[in-house]
């Protein structure tokens, strides 16, 4: 079809058509499943249940801020993932496991401390530490539910949106109508909590149908489980000493079920807190880095390089290094760098191709010869 000086293929409109259309009743849909609850709280409670709800979701927006900087950075990379292989699926399995692990171990973490977090508020809203509990369920499900709920849209199946959000969104009206009149701000966020859940399960599901990949459900429905007992302890129990016990139990099994990837994590940090400690060796290797990588040392003329060299051998020297083996090393690239300033007469492409180059010298150097 002709516009004016525009070729507009229609067949490409109708398949944009097709994606996205389905979004605006998922969007209606979604907007009475995450406002229901509040409805629910004006039309049966009073002030006091709204401002202690208000005041739980203040401790849930901490994990909410995990889950924007998550999405942000998952969405790009998992289309750019399945675009270069779409029969690689060890990211999508990998990453789960590790959202997850952090998801839950920082909402136990939450819950352990809740009482703790709570006294930052005023005395008034200290209650609606019980509250939190279940509404963390919100960004957990949320934000793993981003890595396991690719394949809709990997395959284009966008109109099973509206089915997952109108399922749970019509579990979560019957369950706050019958449970907030008796119960409150806690029948409203164990209501929004379960219904999360089963969003998520929806998801991933359908999703795994269309793409399958190993998520290991069964490691995050026990995770689950145990989440949603601790929640419910510390919602409807008032012993504060159950609260906590029951809290720390869950966290040791959360930790427990997700145990290799909590390894892992502790390892890069304690590596991490050594390299740290340790910044005499990790100053050894940046240096070489430095004399190899720097463009500085490369836009000068021959004698002025050979002058600043003399004295970074003399650096090196006072670190205890061979200066023999860097020598030889460094003459070899000095002069494969002035080959090709010669060469090519352009300063700049010369430096960048010899600061790549240079940062893998820098890696064969300090798994070689840095102790």
């Amino acid at each position: 079809m002709w516009f004016g000086k525009f070729k507009i293929n229609t067949d490409s409109v109708k398949e944009i058509i097709k994606y996205g259309l389905p979004f605006v009743p998922t969007f209606l849909i979604t907007w009475i499943f995450q406002s229901f609850d509040k409805l629910a709280l004006r039309n049966y409670c009073d002030f006091t249940e709204i401002g202690l709800y208000s005041a739980a979701f203040k401790v849930v927006s901490v994990m909410s801020l995990i889950q924007v900087g998550f999405s942000n950075f998952w969405t790009p990379v998992s289309y750019e993932s399945y675009e270069n292989d779409p029969e690689s699926t060890g990211l999508f399995e990998k990453v789960s496991l590790f959202i997850s692990a952090a998801m839950f171990v920082v909402g136990m973490l939450i819950i352990v401390f809740k009482d703790v977090i709570f006294l930052l508020l005023a005395k008034s809203y200290r209650q609606a530490a019980g509250i939190s509990s279940f509404l963390l369920l919100i960004p957990i499900m949320n934000t793993t539910s981003q890595v396991t709920g690719v394949g809709i849209g990997f395959k284009k199946k966008t109109y099973w949106h509206m089915i997952i959000s109108a399922v749970p969104a019509v579990a979560n009206v019957i369950g706050n109508t019958l449970l907030v009149p008796q119960y409150g701000a806690k029948g409203a966020a164990f209501t929004t909590g379960l219904s999360y859940i089963l969003y998520y399960c929806m998801k991933t599901f359908i999703s795994k149908n269309l793409y399958p990949v190993n998520y290991h459900l069964g490691k995050f429905f026990t995770a689950t489980v145990v989440f949603v007992i601790v929640a419910f302890i510390n919602t409807f129990v008032g012993n504060l000493v159950w609260q906590v016990l029951s809290a720390v139990i869950g966290l040791v099994i959360v930790l427990l079920v997700y145990n290799t990837e909590v390894k892992y994590a502790l390892d890069l940090v304690i590596d991490e807190l050594k390299r740290v400690i340790t910044p005499k060796k990790s100053l050894k290797g940046d240096y070489i880095g430095f004399l190899l990588c720097n463009h500085r040392v490369f836009r000068k003329k021959s004698l002025g390089v050979k002058k600043k060299i003399l004295g970074q051998v003399k650096a090196f020297e006072s670190f205890g290094f061979n200066v023999s083996l860097i020598k030889t090393f460094r003459e070899g690239v000095l002069s494969r760098v002035f080959e090709m300033q010669k060469s090519l007469k352009i300063d700049k492409n010369a430096v960048y191709y010899f600061r790549g180059f240079g940062f893998f010298c820098l890696f064969f150097l300090k798994e070689n010869y840095v102790n």
